[in-house]
């Protein structure tokens, strides 16, 4: 009787394990089930926003295309409204007087520097100091921007100031250049290291618009 009822215990016993251990696996089942779809959910989430970044970056480069586009055609207008006029380096602070005075003042140094005679028309529209507030003594002096009402004076007088590599007034280095742009000038500072090693070795080159660098070796 002890050996049966043992029996029955053990049979209800072992039916009980495996009840709990079917209940358990459709439990874990049930877990994975509800991991798995957390798993898709997240997956179509990220690959929807990938999706989205996607089209923004897309959306972007386009932007950034378009905005270079017309930064190059608000550089170009901007250069040929510089056309007729002319930077002049190293004038010191002062030298012209007054305001008034500047148009004579550049029309005199540039007569007596390029050799243009007193018959010919300079045409000079205006001419004044860089903005911006004076600079100390010490300091290189604001450039002058100078103005011609005729684009063919303006190349002429550029020329002559070239001819003559520059020229002196009151023992400062006067040099001539075209009006550029701040895009272009800061084209050009990027490569301001190579045109002083080339000039420290004697080498000569060219600066071409907008923003070139030629250099001219024995064989061309």
């Amino acid at each position: 009787m002890l050996d049966e009822a043992n029996t029955d215990k053990e049979v209800v016993t072992n039916r009980t394990i495996l009840q709990e251990l079917r209940e358990y696996r459709q439990e874990i089942k049930a877990e994975f089930a509800k991991t798995n779809n957390r798993l898709n959910e997240a997956e179509n989430r990220i690959e929807g926003n990938e999706r989205r970044l996607q089209d923004m970056e897309e959306a972007l480069t386009g932007v950034l295309r378009m905005q270079e586009h017309l930064q190059e055609k608000l550089t170009d207008q901007e250069c040929r409204s510089r056309r007729e006029n002319v930077r002049k380096y190293g004038i010191p602070e002062g030298a012209e007087g007054s305001a008034k005075a500047m148009i004579p003042f550049i029309e005199q140094i540039l007569r007596e520097n390029l050799d243009i005679p007193a018959t010919t028309d300079m045409q000079i529209e205006r001419a004044h100091r860089a903005l911006g507030r004076q600079p100390p003594p010490e300091a290189k002096p604001r450039s002058n921007l100078v103005k011609f009402q005729s684009y063919r004076m303006k190349e002429e007088v550029i020329w002559l100031a070239w001819q003559k590599k520059g020229f002196t007034l009151d023992n400062h280095k006067i040099s001539l250049d075209h009006d550029y742009a701040p895009e272009i000038l800061n084209k050009r500072k990027e490569y301001a290291e190579a045109r002083r090693i080339l000039k420290e070795n004697k080498i000569r080159f060219q600066t071409l618009y907008p923003a070139r660098l030629r250099g001219h070796y024995d064989d061309g």
